[in-house]
């Protein structure tokens, strides 16, 4: 196996306490490869590690620059060329760390790179002291690599239980289990039926029978945010109700294992004498903050505006917005008492809009001026027997609230919105204009 996928795996049987077995390794990847000897209850009894060169399939890379030498900040023009063992180009994405080696040269042929990190580190359990040390040109490399396998891959078995697969199993989806028995014994019911309902934003119900042994399972479709509600409900096969024990499986957490490493080492002699060097730059700058004809300014928060073909055609139409309300600042300040998007608009931003009550108890905005207020969502404007609906958006659909006063174009919006009273149209007033996740209005 390599990297916890199995590659070959067969049943032998040994002849004078011997089995052999030849397996072309440029079949296999690269990287550690364990072989695995089990007993016939698929309990390890022995396991060796061996490290897989495949050098042709590395990625070839030759690096030049158009001049030796360079003055400071002078722009620098490195080619690059990527290729494979038969020396065709090949794509690649490149990373590229340029650094002093006089200071740090010898420290970067021992650190972790990208091949010791993904080759190695990823499949021993023990620390690898300069483990780029095992990736340089040496010919005689592959016998340091067998060393290595021997010493941090050693493996101790204390196996006493057979096998077993994990009871764990990964959820496809959310389940309600549990199993069924008389109310006035503790005998299960096969023949039990059973309903349930969900009260979440998602009112739902499900049907299912009890198995031989009285246990069911409900499969529910997936609900988000918060907590939801069931209720389960008992009757026989033939649909009438009877009161039954209803139990329900506890969830249990699988036993985590925490793999403690050290984080905080004394720093090699390299290192050393590069971070000391940092400390006196760090110093030279803190006591130089301005050079000559450099303004200091105070601090400026910069802030940004996501764009998208929606909001540019409104603004196009009707104008910049004066007020920003953002979806993420409407949900964190959501209740669970809150009944949709203006009632936290009412309780957390009376500054910013109006939220009022009609005498059937339906909340309406408006915005803080004497013009009329009308609605776009996603762009599209809303016609007044939608307005009811607003209310009941979920805050967590909204994507931004805004708010244009004195809105561009407000006499056009305002026949598309009642074309019956296009001749009395007002020559101002405001939008609200609501954005969503679903970008389809209402």
């Amino acid at each position: 196996s390599c990297r916890g996928m199995s590659f070959y795996e067969m049943k032998v049987k040994l002849k004078k306490d011997v089995f052999r077995l030849k397996i072309p390794n440029n079949t296999l990847p690269e990287g550690i490869i364990a072989i695995t000897m089990l007993d016939n209850a698929m309990r390890p009894v022995a396991e060796r590690l061996y490290f897989n060169e495949r050098l042709r399939t590395r990625l070839k890379i030759e690096l030049s620059t158009d001049k030796d030498i360079y003055e400071k900040r002078e722009q620098t023009n490195v080619i690059i060329k990527t290729s494979n063992s038969e020396g065709e180009a090949v794509n690649a994405n490149l990373s590229l760390l340029a650094i002093n080696k006089q200071q740090m040269g010898k420290m970067q042929n021992m650190r972790q790179n990208i091949l010791s990190w993904f080759l190695l580190d990823s499949e021993l359990k023990g620390e690898i002291e300069n483990p780029g040390f095992y990736f340089n040109s040496d010919s005689s490399m592959h016998k340091h690599l067998d060393a290595l396998m021997l010493t941090q891959g050693w493996r101790k078995y204390n196996f006493t239980e057979p096998y077993r697969t994990n009871s764990f199993q990964p959820e496809s989806n959310l389940t309600v289990t549990g199993h069924v028995s008389s109310a006035l014994s503790k005998k299960k019911k096969k023949a039990a039926k059973l309903t349930l309902a969900t009260f979440g934003k998602n009112r739902t119900a499900y049907v299912t029978e009890a198995d031989s042994l009285g246990k069911f399972t409900f499969n529910l479709l997936d609900e988000y945010g918060q907590k939801i509600n069931v209720l389960i409900q008992s009757s026989k096969k033939s649909g009438k109700k009877i009161n039954y024990n209803i139990t329900l499986d506890k969830n249990e957490s699988p036993h985590i294992n925490f793999n403690h490493k050290r984080s905080v080492a004394k720093l090699d002699s390299v290192a050393h004498v590069f971070v000391e060097k940092n400390k006196e730059r760090k110093k030279i700058d803190d006591a130089f903050p301005l050079q000559e004809g450099n303004i200091l300014i105070e601090e400026v928060v910069v802030e940004g505006y996501h764009m998208t073909p929606v909001k540019k055609k409104v603004f196009e139409n009707y104008g910049m917005p004066d007020e920003i309300i953002k979806g993420e600042s409407i949900l964190e300040k959501e209740e669970k008492w809150s009944y949709g998007l203006y009632s936290v608009l009412l309780f957390n931003y009376p500054d910013k809009i109006i939220i009022r009550r009609n005498r059937n108890g339906d909340l309406y905005a408006k915005v803080r001026n004497r013009g009329i207020t009308l609605v776009l969502i996603d762009g599209i404007p809303l016609k007044p027997y939608e307005y009811v609906y607003i209310q009941s958006i979920p805050p967590s659909e909204v994507t931004s609230f805004e708010i244009i006063e004195y809105a561009k174009n407000f006499p056009r919006l305002y026949c598309e919105v009642f074309p019956e009273k296009c001749k009395d149209a007002p020559l101002e007033g405001s939008v609200i204009s609501i954005y969503t996740h679903g970008g389809k209005g209402i």
